[in-house]
């Protein structure tokens, strides 16, 4: 059947004269094609277009008889159909126009409307080498049609080795979401910026929305799309190569029509002969159309516009193409570029140029170095973008304005500036401008950037400063210090570093000693707001503990040097545990004075800084010797957490590469750098995922040495703490310590006096000189003066019965006799120190002195226990003196009352006389205020507590208590003095009331000169001491001090050994010979001397007139008890001769008694 059909219409056509146009079409033709073709064929050529339905059937009948030669447009999809088409064009001489089908196997029966598929590779060859692009991504559908033309171009381009590819093919139906998937993982992963695609419109439409999706389609891409494509994306800057005259196509049944059309389009159909018609098709498309050229066609403001030509495979231009991105620059198949922008930039807002930020930075674009040279990412161009827009300092308007004009240049992420500060602003205005890119630091130290959830689009490479502060308190329980003077500053950064160590510091049982008050600096502290924190840093010297931590930023912890060096610290004083290291920071910073920098040279020296290790382990090492390369020196400190920074971000890019995945998606790129792992210059580096700082990392213990041939401090790294290590501790260096040595020193500063402040601040007080020599000389005077008019007045005629008969001596008696003794060792104290030469001796004439500030190192609260005792004792013995001047001991005969009373007539004598030197030596201290650190009087202190400062606060109280005290005591003292032994109506021995009152001058003499003289000279002291004792001597001979000669001969045997030791001791200090047991010879060769005439005088002269009655003795009642050879009578007539002589000497010293009697009576009278 089929073949007697095709026999009727051959010859049905041959018979015809006139050309016919005949549209074949089966059951699978797509109708939109059919109608397509035939609306387009019947517009042209009216009332001569047939359509053959059922060409093929069981009665092949044809509707419409035919005489004119025919041309067969076959659109048919059944391939057993085409095939007999095309045999029955030979057979029977008809032209037979195809759109489907082989395209290669042309002859001169069989044309095809479309240029071949071999001739579209040749002109995107041809395209693509005028373009001089040698990398390529290729793009296709699985359609047999893109399959062929994949196969015919990658033939071509096996031939041209200056061009690689990556072909890529998917399926007919792509969805939005395969297109995506295809161009993350396939295009953008794979570096690929010049693509060429091969499918129909809409298909390629989806891939452009992919490639604009991924943020890819933009000035330095280019695409180049096949014929198919033409009624596809309208995106500016596409090209697309066409046949010529298919431009205008509108879908892919259109630009089937138009390639008939364009066949067609020079053949006559009303006059041309089937042969004509033949001759024509064959010179058109001879050797698949190689006389037909294609259109070059680039979208403009969304038209389509043909700006150039291919013919015969050669590329004509006739207007500028214009490329993605709106650029007239044609896109090289070069690396595609990633930038990441970076705050490297060293012009400020306000144009300080302070290079610390700029320096850090070197870190990054070393490691950017480095990743070119390890071939990191070797498919992309790795860029960094620098700006300036944030870099040391942050102004609102400049940076949010800077950062408006280089939104679009940030790229995928972007390098922030180390200052906190800075960064907190740059968050800010990346918020506020809509920029969502991360923010990778490389430090940015403040604890509030650790919150995840307050900054999740941060993170850093360095620990938060806060852990370096808690690093600090566990590196003083490694050194068992238990003290720590504290300073941080008023803000939020201080405040949290201060909360930190301190809660770590409670836990460890570190105490910070400084007053809560006087801790916090204002953020500003410089040396104009010095008066303002004077009290604090002498809160802080007066603690004593040497360790001080500054939880302060930038110039505040300098400026906090230079006011401790101006409070007196110095070199050694403190021991500075800082949390970050001064050296590098130091000589890069600005805005600080000098001096300021002379003081943080000299005491930093020693102290220690932490700060993240840097070029660790061998990988460390092999950077430093890659940077040498590089630049012919490397930069250590600071540098390293850039370089990570740089490396974690390329790192986190890498990653989402592999995975397919959009690393230029913020939320992407923000978890991907969250995920790696990986080895970095400062160790392990890896973000937690739950913070915005690593997980862990090694903090180096730094030793801050300055080293005076290069001029500048250096960050000696000493050990290293890390979290999770055992130890966590590990210390590779020796310290070298303030005091240069390699010892741990203790917590405490070794001020012996503990004062507030340091010892070469001390100098002498003219002002507290002056007022304590006065104070010194008026008690002097007043006592003298009220002594002598005492003595002319009452005392000076006054003659006292001396003992001439034997009397029983009583306790009175002894005590008078001590005196003697207790009064040379009191006077002998009160001279020049002659426990330089005598030291064996010494200590006892400090005790019988009582002269506790020599005995005792009274300082501090010892000294002050003293006070409290001296004045409890006069005001005791004030107490005793009225309660007996007052007879209150005869009260009622209360017996409390008449105890009191025994006790006081005991103890009011001896504290009146005995203590008459200690008390005003201890109560005249009050006074001494004779060395300060600075000229004003209140900067005068007490030199037996220098951290009491003269006359403030509490020193005026004891300054009032103690002229008080002085003023009741020592006249009343020295008025009683001849008082007391009257009350003693038992006594013997009494005293010469001008010899008491005498004594009293003397006294005070010796005191004053012991708290004056002594101290500027001890051999001018001992000189005129010698003098007053010389003159004492003279008039202890004349006014007999005593009624017994035996205690007259001594007290002046007493004063002459006195003397002899006051002229050893100011020859001694005068002569530069220092062999104390020469002097201790001759010491104690005088004294013996002296000592044994007087016993000879004793002897010679002075009989004794005191005895004690000898009683029974214990051996007499043993033998009378416990043997018979004593009997009763024998005991008895023993004792009874013993009250016979008591008796006897009692008769004869009668009249003796009532003369002594009268005496007391009458110096009783005088004293009242």
């Amino acid at each position: 059947m089929i073949f007697l059909a095709l026999v009727l219409m051959a010859s049905l056509i041959l018979a015809s004269s006139k050309l016919s146009l005949h549209i074949l079409h089966d059951e699978e033709t797509d109708q939109e094609l059919l109608v397509q073709v035939f609306n387009d064929l019947n517009t042209l050529y009216l009332d001569q277009i047939d359509l053959f339905q059922d060409f093929v059937g069981e009665s092949s009948e044809i509707g419409q008889t035919y005489t004119n030669p025919t041309i067969v447009i076959d659109i048919t999809k059944i391939l057993l159909i085409k095939q007999k088409i095309k045999e029955s064009a030979r057979i029977f001489n008809f032209v037979h126009i195809t759109i489907f089908g082989q395209y290669e196997s042309f002859d001169q029966w069989e044309y095809f409307s479309h240029i071949s598929i071999s001739n579209h590779a040749q002109a995107m060859s041809s395209m693509l080498s005028f373009l001089d692009w040698n990398k390529i991504g290729f793009l296709y559908s699985n359609s047999f049609q893109n399959i062929e033309f994949r196969n015919a171009l990658e033939e071509e381009l096996i031939f041209n080795n200056d061009i690689s590819y990556i072909s890529r093919g998917f399926g007919n139906w792509l969805s939005q979401d395969l297109s995506d998937n295809l161009i993350s993982k396939e295009i953008k992963a794979k570096g690929l910026n010049t693509i060429i695609i091969s499918n129909e419109g809409e298909g390629a439409r989806k891939l452009m929305q992919s490639f604009e999706l991924k943020n890819m389609y933009k000035e330095g891409f280019g695409v180049i799309l096949g014929s198919l494509a033409i009624w596809g994306p309208n995106n500016d800057g596409l090209v697309f190569i066409v046949e010529k005259g298919l431009e205008s196509a509108e879908n892919l049944n259109h630009y089937h029509s138009l390639s008939i059309i364009n066949l067609l389009s020079n053949i006559n159909i009303n006059s041309d002969s089937i042969y004509i018609v033949k001759e024509k098709l064959w010179n058109s498309t001879a050797n698949q159309h190689p006389l037909n050229s294609f259109s070059i066609v680039n979208i403009q403001e969304k038209t389509k516009k043909i700006v150039g030509y291919i013919q015969n495979n050669t590329v004509s231009l006739t207007e500028q193409i214009i490329f993605p991105g709106n650029s007239k620059n044609t896109p090289k198949s070069a690396k595609p570029p990633i930038v990441i922008s970076i705050a490297s930039g060293d012009t400020n807002f306000n144009g300080v140029v302070l290079g610390s930020n700029s320096y850090f930075k070197i870190g990054s674009f070393f490691a950017l170095m480095y990743a070119k040279y390890i071939h990191f990412l070797d498919d992309f161009n790795l860029n960094l973008y620098s700006t300036d827009c944030s870099a040391d300092f942050y102004l609102r308007p400049f940076s949010y304005n800077c950062l408006s004009r280089q939104k679009s240049n940030l790229g995928v992420a972007f390098l922030p500036s180390y200052n906190d500060n800075v960064c907190y602003g740059t968050i800010s205005d990346f918020r506020a401008l809509g920029i969502k890119i991360p923010l990778v630091s490389d430090q940015c130290t403040s604890e509030i950037f650790t919150n995840k959830t307050a900054y999740p689009e941060f993170m850093r490479i360095m620990k938060s400063f806060a852990f370096h502060s808690n690093t600090l308190a566990y590196l003083m329980s490694i050194f068992n210090w238990d003290c720590a003077v504290v300073f941080y500053e008023n803000s939020t950064f201080g405040l949290n570093m201060y909360k930190s160590f301190s809660s770590i510091a409670n836990s460890l049982g570190i105490k910070i000693v400084n007053d809560e008050d006087k801790r916090m600096l204002d953020p500003l502290y410089g040396p104009d707001l010095y008066q303002n924190y004077t009290e604090y840093m002498k809160n802080a010297i007066k603690t004593q503990c040497k360790i001080i931590v500054p939880l302060l930023e930038g110039n505040v912890i300098f400026n906090l040097f230079g006011q401790l060096h101006d409070e007196g610290i110095r070199l050694g004083d403190f021991i500075y545990l800082l949390y970050y290291p001064i050296a590098g920071f130091f000589e890069h910073s600005q805005g600080i004075t000098n001096k300021t920098r002379a003081n943080v040279k000299e005491l930093a020296y020693g102290s220690f800084g932490l700060w993240q290790s840097e070029w660790v382990g061998s990988y460390g090492k092999s950077l430093i010797a890659l940077g040498n390369k590089f630049y012919g020196y490397f930069m250590y400190g600071g540098t390293c957490p850039a370089f990570d920074a740089f490396m974690l971000t390329i790192n986190g890019i890498k990653y989402l590469i592999d995975a397919g995945e959009d690393y230029e998606d913020p939320d992407l790129l923000n978890a991907g750098l969250r995920k790696v792992k990986f080895m970095g210059c400062s160790g392990t580096v890896q973000i937690s995922s739950n913070s915005n700082e690593r997980s862990s990392a090694i903090i180096s213990i730094m030793n801050e040495i300055y080293n005076e041939t290069l001029g500048y401090y250096l960050n000696v790294e000493v050990g290293t703490y890390s979290i999770g290590s055992n130890p966590p501790f590990v210390f590779t260096k020796n310290i070298i310590w303030p005091d240069n040595t390699q010892n741990i020193p203790g917590e405490k500063r070794l001020n012996p006096d503990n004062c507030p402040f340091n010892l070469h601040l001390i100098q002498d007080s003219d002002f507290g000189y002056g007022l304590y020599y006065g104070f010194v000389f008026g008690t002097a005077f007043i006592v003298a003066a009220l002594s002598i008019i005492i003595l002319v007045k009452l005392y000076w005629n006054t003659q006292l019965p001396m003992i001439t008969v034997r009397s029983e001596i009583t306790a009175h008696d002894y005590i008078i006799m001590a005196m003697i003794l207790i009064d040379f060792l009191q006077y002998l104290a009160m001279g020049p120190d002659i426990s330089a030469f005598d030291q064996v001796t010494s200590f006892l004439y400090d005790y019988a002195a009582v002269n506790l500030s020599v005995l005792i190192n009274f300082k501090g609260n010892p000294y002050w226990i003293a006070i409290a005792v001296t004045f409890s004792v006069c005001y005791l013995w004030l107490f005793l003196s009225l309660f007996i001047y007052f007879n209150l001991h005869e009260w009622k005969n209360i017996d409390l009352f008449n105890n009191i009373g025994i006790f006081a007539k005991f103890i009011t004598p001896i504290i009146g006389n005995l203590g008459f030197i200690p008390i005003t030596h201890i109560l005249l201290t009050i006074f001494q205020c004779e060395k300060g650190i600075g000229s004003r009087l209140t900067e005068s202190f007490m030199n037996h507590d220098c951290s009491v400062f003269c006359y403030e606060d509490e020193h005026i109280f004891f300054v009032i208590l103690s002229m008080i005290t002085l003023l009741i005591y020592l006249p009343l003292s020295i008025v009683c003095r001849p008082c007391w032994q009257s009350i003693n109506i038992n006594a013997n021995v009494y005293s010469n009331p001008s010899f008491l009152v005498a004594k009293s001058i003397f006294q005070i003499i010796t005191v004053a000169l012991n708290k004056t003289l002594k101290h500027y000279s001890q051999s001018l002291d001992g000189g005129i001491y010698f003098i007053f004792v010389v003159f004492f001597i003279f008039f202890v001979t004349y006014k007999k001090p005593y009624n017994y000669n035996r205690c007259n001969l001594w007290t002046t045997i007493s004063l002459i050994a006195l003397a002899w030791s006051l002229i050893l001791s100011s020859i001694y200090y005068s002569v530069d010979y220092s062999d104390y047991k020469v002097w201790m010879a001759m010491q104690f060769g005088g004294w013996i001397i002296i000592v044994v005439t007087g016993i000879l005088i004793q002897r010679k002269m002075y009989p004794s007139l005191l005895y004690s009655v000898k009683g029974l003795e214990i051996s007499i009642f043993f033998k009378f008890a416990f043997t018979k050879q004593v009997m009763l009578e024998q005991v008895m007539k023993k004792q009874f001769r013993a009250y016979e002589v008591y008796d006897a000497d009692q008769q004869k010293n009668s009249s003796n008694m009532n003369s002594k009697n009268e005496f007391i009576d009458s110096q009783f009278v005088l004293s009242v």
